[in-house]
């Protein structure tokens, strides 16, 4: 592989990241501003995050095997449009059970997400730089939590409402 082309997958791979960073943090975003549309107590949208993570897990679990079984580079783009378009229903929940229901699949999206970057950006990388390459692509995932944080604090103060956060968080990544 030439350079260029490791560079390109490294790059793409750090981008995804991003996305998995942006929508881990997109619920605890939104929270905040659903607790008064919904009337709802903060401390009911543990169940979300209780979703959200059990589909991390679920995915975590079942994304390596199936990468290997379908192949990783298929494997990372149904993870990415599972996390897309679940983070895109996100933002039309209407109540709590549909939003845990969407977060169980962004939840699984993501670690399908981390799963594939690591594969693909461990199997283009020469060994000497293996290591150091799968730390470069997740630095993403905090980077994406960073930025997307600026960005949502941005949109709100100016005006957007709470399902602009999903929107973006599946519209990027698709």
């Amino acid at each position: 592989y030439t350079t260029l082309f490791r560079s390109r997958v490294i790059g793409i791979c750090t981008l995804i990241q991003m996305c998995d960073g942006y929508d881990v943090g997109s619920i605890g975003w939104a929270v905040p501003s659903l607790t008064h549309v919904w009337n709802i107590a903060p401390s009911a949208f543990a169940l979300a995050f209780l979703w959200s993570n059990l589909g991390v897990m679920a995915g975590a679990l079942t994304s390596g095997p199936l990468g290997d079984r379908i192949g990783r580079k298929p494997m990372l783009m149904a993870s990415i449009a599972i996390f897309g378009l679940a983070s895109l229903a996100s933002a039309f929940a209407s109540s709590l059970g549909f939003l845990a229901a969407t977060r169980f699949f962004t939840g699984l999206g993501i670690a399908g997400g981390f799963t594939g970057t690591t594969a693909l950006t461990g199997d283009y990388t020469p060994a000497r730089l293996r290591a150091t390459m799968i730390m470069v692509t997740f630095t993403g995932a905090p980077l994406g939590g960073f930025i997307g944080g600026q960005v949502v604090a941005l949109l709100l103060h100016e005006g957007f409402s709470w399902p602009v956060i999903f929107v973006i968080g599946g519209v990027f990544p698709l």
